[in-house]
């Protein structure tokens, strides 16, 4: 089977019918993948197991490249301390 290119983390979690399926097959709660679509995000944890349900269709450099996407979109967040912080 092709390999398939994906937009986005939901378009690797619709591959299944139903997320209930994808769910039970990873022996998680449903809520727990609908959360996951819901995020635009599979923590890397399952990857190898979505790769493996998706006889192919899925690969982990697919799912790299969408977390490396996905961390391009997110606004950056300044750590630095703002002085006001510390005023006495």
């Amino acid at each position: 089977m092709a390999k398939l290119k994906f937009k986005n983390f939901r378009e690797v979690v619709d591959l299944w019918t139903t997320r209930t399926l994808l769910a039970y097959r990873l022996s998680l709660p449903v809520n727990t993948v609908v959360r996951w679509r819901h995020a635009d995000s599979v923590p890397p944890q399952y990857w190898r197991a979505l790769c493996a349900l998706s006889r192919g269709r899925v690969t982990i450099d697919n799912l790299l490249d969408l977390a490396e996407a996905k961390a391009k979109r997110l606004p950056k967040i300044n750590m630095e301390p703002r002085k006001k912080d510390f005023a006495a």
